[in-house]
């Protein structure tokens, strides 16, 4: 399982996501499952605290029973087996597994988890299996979920964006949305996060549209907006005539198969210019992608039966001058370069700092003793026959401690040796 930071390690350097971040899925026990763990760090101006959230989608979890529900029983056994984690060799892990191992480590509190964001295609078809199997896992969890409908969660192929699935599927999967599926937000006191429902590649309820106009804009608060069709820009329209002959994001506006009606017009112009908007979360295409939709930044996750899911963490914006805490030393420096590890006060971020290593002058060998054998490393040293490289033995051969080892710390060191002198050292 790797995890994908966007951060470069150096010497001495400031690390806003690393120490912060849950533990890798294999340090958890998940790792058998979860492939990938994708990071993104929000900073919110005013935020006192972090905020730890997991972004989950398409992750087309079918349930195989006998006695399911009439409509695509046959099929249900193809997609089962279409929907594996590759990462379990030839056979795979199906999805309903990978996605139990996601949400055990969502629910461990070491994780620190605020909130689990949903974002469409959970379930393959809404079977009274999926959506009890769904209803079940994120009902009886201890930490907080937000729901929003995909293209599947609702829908059969023979059933495919109908009167009858709005009607009568939809309503299905309520209790696993938390009672709203239109749109539903979470308010953190400096920012809010919000889900909406345009899993017809549109917005067909104009009650979203509505939402937003009456109950978001107000807050006038830092947004961050989870959905599960991507919003329209160049790239992923070209993603998406590449691999499905036909754009698939919303707001198109070379696909009029989906209406550019007035809701979806108000909400696509409302997050993509608006400055209150931070980011976009969304799945849909199966990969992942950063980039822009307008002014505001736009993430896709891979599909979690791949074993992939994104960390999210929200929190205030990087100090130009930190405070720092009293810190403390995470690898002690003994004959090897320790870490030092401190955290700011005002807003959270962490810097790591090598540390030299802690050595006993003239013991360039490490054999906790000084001697003839020490004297003659640092006469091949100085003549070039065997150089120093390591941090340790250049510490310990430089016995005057005058930042260089030369003519002047063999002597020295004979003369310890000898017994001329008492102490190494300047």
């Amino acid at each position: 399982m790797k995890r994908v930071i966007s951060a470069l390690l150096a010497l001495i350097v400031l690390v806003p996501l690393a120490a912060r971040f849950p533990a890798a899925a294999e340090e958890s026990g998940h790792g058998e499952y979860i492939k990938d763990i994708e990071e993104t760090v929000i900073e919110i101006d005013g935020l006192t605290e972090r905020y730890n959230f997991l972004h989950i989608t398409d992750s087309h979890c079918v349930v195989v029973s006998n006695n399911t529900s009439s409509y695509y029983y046959s099929e249900s056994i193809q997609r089962y087996n279409h929907f594996m984690n590759p990462d379990n060799g030839s056979n795979g892990y199906p999805a309903v597994e990978t996605l139990n191992a996601m949400y055990a480590y969502a629910d461990d509190p070491a994780n620190d988890i605020d909130c689990v964001w949903l974002s469409g295609d959970i379930i393959d078809f809404p079977s009274a299996e999926n959506v009890s199997y769904i209803t079940n896992l994120v009902t009886n969890a201890s930490v907080d979920r937000m729901y929003c409908f995909g293209n599947h969660d609702w829908t059969y192929p023979q059933k495919y964006f109908t009167t009858e699935g709005r009607n009568n599927f939809r309503p299905l999967l309520k209790n696993a949305m938390g009672g709203n599926n239109l749109y539903s937000y979470r308010d953190y006191g400096a920012f809010v996060v919000v889900t909406i429902d345009n899993s017809e590649n549109y917005i067909y309820y104009s009650a979203v549209a509505d939402f937003i106009r009456n109950t978001i804009v107000p807050l006038n608060k830092p947004v961050i907006l989870f959905c599960h069709v991507p919003f329209y820009n160049s790239a992923l329209a070209a993603y998406a005539k590449n691999t499905w002959g036909t754009d698939e994001t919303m707001a198109s506006p070379s696909n009029t198969k989906y209406p550019y009606n007035a809701a979806t017009k108000y909400i696509y112009e409302w997050a993509t210019t608006n400055s209150k908007v931070k980011a976009i979360f969304c799945g849909h295409f199966h990969y992942n992608y950063e980039g822009y939709t307008g002014r505001t930044p736009i993430y896709m996750t891979e599909s979690a039966y791949s074993g992939t899911m994104r960390h999210i963490l929200v929190k205030p914006t990087s100090c130009a001058v930190h405070t720092w805490d009293a810190g403390e030393t995470v690898t002690p420096a003994t004959s090897h370069p320790g870490v030092f590890f401190h955290t700011c006060t005002v807003c959270g971020d962490s810097e790591y700092i090598e540390l030299p290593p802690i050595c006993t002058l003239g013991d360039i060998d490490g054999d906790d003793g000084v001697d003839m054998a020490d004297a003659l490393i640092v006469k091949r040293h100085i003549a070039r026959v065997d150089v120093l490289t390591d941090a340790a033995t250049l510490i310990a051969a430089d016995v005057n401690e005058d930042g260089r080892i030369n003519a002047k710390d063999s002597l020295m060191l004979r003369k310890f040796i000898a017994g001329v002198v008492n102490s190494l050292g300047n």
